[in-house]
Formats: C-alpha cells, structure tokens, sequence
C-alpha cells in the first residue's frame, strides 16, 4: 500500500441501490465537512452525548444546524429513541433536501443512520466515526438499525452514506481497550478475507497497538494504514454484496456466538471484546487449523477469547437462533477454513456445547 497521511477510498454499491461516495481518512478533516454538504438546506448534526464539544466543531462552519444529543450506550438504540430523532428532524424543519451528519462510534452511527433513512423515506447522511471500531467496521457499508429488546440489530435498512469522514484526531484519546476492541473487527476482516492483510496485520500490530506515528509524511501511519486497509477490504465485499446474501456474510466471523454474549451481558460485555470471544469459539466449533494465528493477534490485544462461565449455554443458544443468517430453522456461523478464505456453516447446540471451552 502507498505511503499515506490522508488517504480517499471510494465506494461503489449497486447502481440501482446507490451512487458511489468518498470514505476520507487522515488528519484534520473536519474542514471537509462543508463541501460534502453543500446541497443541504438544512443539517442536523446527531451526537453521542460524550462528543458535544466535536459535534459543535463541526456545526461552526455550518448554516441551519440543529445538533441532537443522543445518551451513549446500547440501551439507546430503540425504535423510540429513533422515533425521537425523527420527531428533532421535523421540528428543525429538515426535508428531503437536508442531511444527518451522525457523531459517534458504532451505536450512533447505527441509529442516526437509521433515523435517516426513513425520515421523509430516507435523506442525506454523512458519518464522522470517533472509535475505531465504528471507522474499521460499523459506519461502512451501509447498515443501519436498533435493537429489538435482546436480540440486537433487528429492525434496520441498507443506506449508503453520502460520504464518510475519518479523523484519526478523534482516536487520541480513545482508551487503549477501546482501541483494541476496534482492532478485533480489522484481524476479523483480515482473517476470513484477505491473508496478505492478515500477514501485514501480524507483522504491524506492535506499532499500532503503540499508535506509532513514523516520522513524517513520507510514511505511512500504521494506525492509519490500518484502518485504510479494513475499509477497503469491506468496501470490495460490499461492492460485490450491498445486501448481505452471499459473500458480505463472512464480515459476521465471531458475531453468531459473539452478538448473543454480549446481548447476554446485557451489553456490560462491549461489542468488540465479544466478538473475540464469537470469533475463539467459532474457530473451536470449525476445528479452523490456523486458529492458533488469529488467537496470537486477540491475546497480543489483550482481548478476551472464553466465554463467561456464569452465560448459560442454553440462554447463549436460545439468542443464536435468533441471528439474521439463519436459515429454515437452522443456525449459521462465518468462520475461516484458512487465513483470508471462509465459508459459512451450520451448526447444532450439541456442537456448541462441546466447544465452549
């Protein structure tokens, strides 16, 4: 890959779903914002609570901005609060010529994105990431949606955004668990799509783990780089499958297992470090031959890989059969057969079972 301080992927779903529209990646780019909006007659800026400060940098160089605070956490995303948001929308006079720029990690990109897509039968939204989960994995690709009590992502839409906005300036205070629970979808991506990007995630990992920066911009920074790579990786899938019935399915590596710990947790367990545990025990259950590989990189990342003992089996069960790549009554998991190849499988709760530890 070239050498990068700011690096432009675009993205082409589907002619008859959706035009083609920029992911931008680098360092202060928030100054991009107006051209990408330029259209717009009016702009409501939703944003989680915790990223005021940045939703009111963005809404400085903006006419007819509202900004709509959203409370952090998964027990936002319900259809009331994105009834809510909807409501914000009419009363800010928004129509279909305005845009929802969305502030936030992966929760407030979900449901931003879903409150926009069906206000007035769907409007401009741009996504401005602020954890590296929600720029490697959530805010890509076009999906949107809330939680149905327990079972998580439930109600949603496809809608691609009008651009997406990558500031790694956002990411300087991010803790460094927050960091490696983002990292876990970029080894997910890498494991079961691509191994060149697995091998230059096993020989990289140190440096962005420490967010090494190089030394200037004649060099690319691993941070960077890496998150340049997962989009791009995500971008091909989404390219072939917008919809999510073939290929686009391997990106659920470690979800099956992993959507029903965390919903189990009631979401005490965050999405990136339950996904680690999915994608462990989805290796076991696949006898996967190179799992020790992938294993190495989550444990490098200090992420966890057993589920906890006190997450009953047949609860965990009861959850997984309600995930969205089931199918006739049986249910499905993504796994890799080998580094950067993968297929999807069933599975039984005997198998389950037997493979929890």
């Amino acid at each position: 890959m070239t050498p990068l301080i700011m690096k432009t992927i675009s993205i082409h779903p589907p002619a008859h779903q959706a035009s083609e529209y920029p992911v931008l990646i680098g360092k202060d780019l928030l100054k991009q914002i107006p051209a990408l909006i330029k259209d717009a007659d009016r702009v409501a800026i939703v944003h989680d609570a915790r990223m005021k400060e940045l939703a009111l940098s963005v809404s400085q160089n903006l006419k007819e901005a509202t900004l709509i605070s959203v409370a952090s956490g998964e027990a936002s995303k319900t259809m009331s609060e994105a009834q809510r948001l909807c409501g914000e929308f009419l009363k800010a006079g928004l129509s279909r010529k305005s845009a929802v720029i969305a502030v936030g990690g992966g929760m407030l990109t979900d449901i931003a994105g879903f409150a926009a897509s069906v206000y007035q039968r769907g409007i401009k939204v741009i996504h401005i990431p602020t954890t590296l989960l929600a720029m490697v994995d959530a805010a890509v690709g076009g999906k949107t949606a809330v939680d149905l009590g327990h079972a998580k992502n439930m109600i949603g839409t496809i809608h691609q955004p009008a651009a997406i906005v990558m500031d790694i300036a956002t990411l300087a205070s991010l803790p460094k668990t927050a960091l490696a629970e983002g990292l876990v979808e970029s080894v997910k991506m890498a494991a079961i799509l691509d191994d060149d990007a697995f091998v230059w995630m096993e020989k990289n990992l140190p440096a962005i783990l420490k967010r090494d920066e190089g030394v200037g911009a004649r060099h690319a920074l691993p941070l960077l780089e890496c998150i340049a790579r997962s989009v791009e990786m995500k971008a091909a899938v989404i390219e072939e499958d917008e919809r999510e019935t073939g290929k686009r399915m391997l990106l659920n590596f470690g979800h099956t297992v992993g959507h029903a710990v965390e919903a189990l947790s009631h979401f005490a367990i965050p999405h990136g470090q339950a996904v680690s545990i999915g994608m462990a025990c989805e290796m076991r259950m696949a006898q996967m031959p190179e799992a020790g590989r992938v294993l190495t990189l989550l444990n490098m990342m200090e992420m966890p890989t057993e589920i906890p003992a006190e997450q009953k089996t047949d609860a965990l069960w009861e959850l997984m059969t309600k995930d969205k790549k089931n199918s006739d009554g049986f249910v499905r998991m993504a796994v890799p057969d080998a580094i950067g190849h993968g297929s999807v499988k069933t599975i039984t709760k005997d198998l389950f079972s037997r493979c929890r530890s």
